[in-house]
């Protein structure tokens, strides 16, 4: 064996015990960046019936709406995961340039966001749900970005489509904001719904085709951390404390809202039948969806002499004032 020879396998060698060392650790440095060598399971997980590109006519029987939370590879696969969603696609909107490419927008000129177009399902779920859940995968009090990510292209966003949806996502943000969860305001920004580009093809379905690199940005990220710090096995209702089947309020945002206020019954949405049957008791959706009766003088309520103002269990609409 020649001298070159001999000298090709000893560097094979050292580099395959460099290597091995290297692997046992479980992570690789980048920079400053610890960067996860094995993904967490979770980050794994797919559901891949939603992550299959449907064609127009399948997607035309299903609402859509617009949201922005940082990186899309991140919104787009948390929204693909919730309940009622068929299908997500990321892309850019809110700004000026037609047809923007990634590096238009990421060059803080062309005035979009990172954003995804949800498709989702109205009898399985509802636009509040969709707010709901938004709101518990970013955070919500970043004004300046998402996590790493820095700039208005990667600003938390609602763009709302219909004065209804506005109503909507002004009132969730200021239930978030009322909860008093975090040491700073929530900044998520509330603007009209315009111009959605979808993103080149590459960042659609990223989490699902780039696993091992999607996961590792998003936990050296620290948006999973952040998720469980502040979000983790919480509803949306523990959250903020409220939930539409208190009989009396005593929250003061409704006792002191004006006459205009009072008037404006947009606000309450009607769950689908799939989240009533989940939320209420038999009787109660027998008594309110089908038309059924009750045993008289026969519920939680019969001997109940609270003030305040009774909402409907269903929608949470205020229907009488008992002060």
């Amino acid at each position: 064996m020649n001298t070159s020879k001999k000298i090709v396998l000893v560097v094979s060698g050292v580099c395959i015990i460099v290597g091995g060392i290297w692997y046992s650790r479980g992570i690789q440095i980048v920079g400053d960046v610890k960067i996860p060598s094995i993904p967490k399971q979770s980050c794994l997980e797919h559901n891949k019936e939603k992550h299959m590109k449907k064609t127009v006519e399948e997607l035309t029987q299903y609402k859509r709406a617009y949201f922005a939370g940082g990186c899309f590879w991140c919104t787009e696969s948390d929204l693909q995961k919730a309940p009622g969603v068929r299908e997500v696609v990321s892309g850019y909107a809110g700004g000026t340039v037609v047809n923007p490419t990634y590096s238009d927008v990421t060059s803080e000129k062309s005035g979009h966001r990172e954003v995804v177009e949800i498709y989702y399902d109205g009898d399985i779920t509802t636009y509040e749900n969709l707010v709901h859940y938004h709101l518990m995968h970013i955070d919500p009090t970043d004004a300046g970005g998402q996590f790493y990510d820095r700039g208005e292209s990667y600003q938390a966003v609602i763009f709302y489509t219909s004065e209804e949806e506005r109503l909507v996502a002004e009132r969730n943000l200021q239930a978030l904001n009322n909860a008093q969860i975090f040491s700073k305001p929530v900044a998520v920004k509330i603007l009209p719904y315009k111009n959605f580009y979808s993103a080149e093809e590459y960042h659609q379905n990223y989490a699902e085709e780039n696993t091992v690199k999607y996961c590792a940005y998003r936990e050296s990220s620290g948006r999973d951390a952040f998720l469980q710090k502040y979000f983790g096995n919480k509803s949306w209702e523990e959250l903020v404390g409220t939930t539409n089947t208190v009989p009396a309020s005593t929250d003061s945002s409704v006792q002191n809202m004006d006459a205009s206020a009072k008037l404006d019954f947009s606000r309450y949405v009607k769950p689908s039948a799939e989240e009533l049957k989940t939320k209420l008791t038999d009787i109660e959706y027998d008594v309110t969806q089908e038309s059924g009766t009750e045993k008289p003088f026969d519920n939680a309520y019969n001997e109940n002499h609270r003030a305040g103002i009774y909402v409907d269990i269903v929608s949470g609409e205020p229907l009488f004032s008992s002060d």
